[in-house]
């Protein structure tokens, strides 16, 4: 285990120095910092930003704006998946709802939310729709391959609804909730930041981009997106660890 371990992070070493390499190489043959900075400038940009005294204040809101939107649409969509995979009723009348909001473009729902909402709201709005159906539709999906053996055990033994829920129904979720999890962490980011580009609230990662953009500082516009990859890639491995530890001590 531990030597395929070793392995695995060899390998992803070698990958990002790769990545590194073809960075660096593109940025001397374009020969030019305005459309491609080599890394060690992006980096050196980087440093700058993190001694700055706005640094955590923008990095903090967004990632604030993030979790509030991902923990949204991860209630809102176990509560409404559950009683979707239970009820056809139920299913048929959200259903309408979660195909209109799948269909509908990214883009379009942040310029309605920027006429619509506060600044500060916007991102939260419009990453809460993005994520939600895909929470709704994997928690439905764990419901509805419910074992039937277990219910007809539970119905002879009497059990209460209740008790079906949180003792069948939910258990049978985990899988597909974690499979949920995972997508939507990565995909709320990026949303939450797209949103912020264009809604342009006074503290977040996407008014810095947008600021740097229109002054042409491609370093930092690379600078402050590095930042928002690693924040995402910290939190795809704590969610990881954190739903692998529950499904191995409580499932």
């Amino acid at each position: 285990m531990t030597s395929f371990t070793s392995n695995t992070s060899l390998i992803t070493f070698i990958s990002i120095l790769f990545i590194l390499l073809l960075w660096k190489s593109g940025a001397v043959v374009i020969s030019s910092p305005l459309i491609l900075p080599p890394p060690e400038e992006v980096i050196e940009v980087f440093g700058s930003l993190m001694k700055s005294p706005d640094f955590l204040h923008h990095w903090i809101a967004t990632v604030w704006r993030a979790v509030a939107a991902f923990f949204l649409a991860m209630t809102a969509g176990l509560v409404i998946g559950v009683f979707s995979g239970i009820s056809r009723e139920c299913r048929a009348f959200f259903q309408p709802y979660i195909i209109v909001v799948r269909a509908v473009p990214v883009l379009a729902v942040i310029l309605l939310a920027v006429m619509w909402l506060e600044s500060d709201r916007v991102p939260v709005f419009v990453a809460f729709l993005m994520a939600f159906p895909l929470f709704e539709q994997n928690v439905q999906q764990g419901i509805r391959e419910t074992d039937p053996e277990l219910l007809e055990a539970a119905q002879f033994y009497n059990w209460s609804k209740s008790d079906i829920i949180r003792h069948i129904y939910l258990p049978s979720c985990i899988p597909f909730l974690y499979s949920a999890v995972i997508s939507n962490a990565g995909l709320t980011w990026k949303v939450v930041i797209a949103a912020e580009i264009l809604s342009q609230p006074l503290y977040a990662i996407g008014t810095k981009i947008q600021y740097a953009q229109m002054n042409l500082a491609t370093a930092e516009v690379m600078a402050w997106t590095l930042l928002a990859v690693i924040t995402s890639g910290g939190v795809d491995r704590l969610l990881r660890f954190s739903m692998r530890f529950y499904v191995r001590n409580y499932s």
